[in-house]
């Protein structure tokens, strides 16, 4: 088994538009690696994630 430390961050994003996101929320969106998001999330939000992120939409 590895060792392996990271951080994970419940963020909500409100409505899903992205004009009421807060500031510590489009900074943890803008670095994040991996991203687990609902159908309620617009693509404005997922525009902010760096391309390397992994996105993985939740079906329930």
């Amino acid at each position: 088994m590895t060792d392996s430390s990271g951080k994970v961050y419940l963020v909500g994003a409100g409505t899903g538009r992205i004009e009421h996101l807060t500031l510590q929320a489009h900074q943890l969106l803008t670095q994040a690696e991996v991203l687990i998001y609902d159908a309620l999330v617009g693509d404005a939000l997922l525009e902010l994630t760096p391309s390397a992120c992994l996105k993985s939409i939740s079906r329930q």
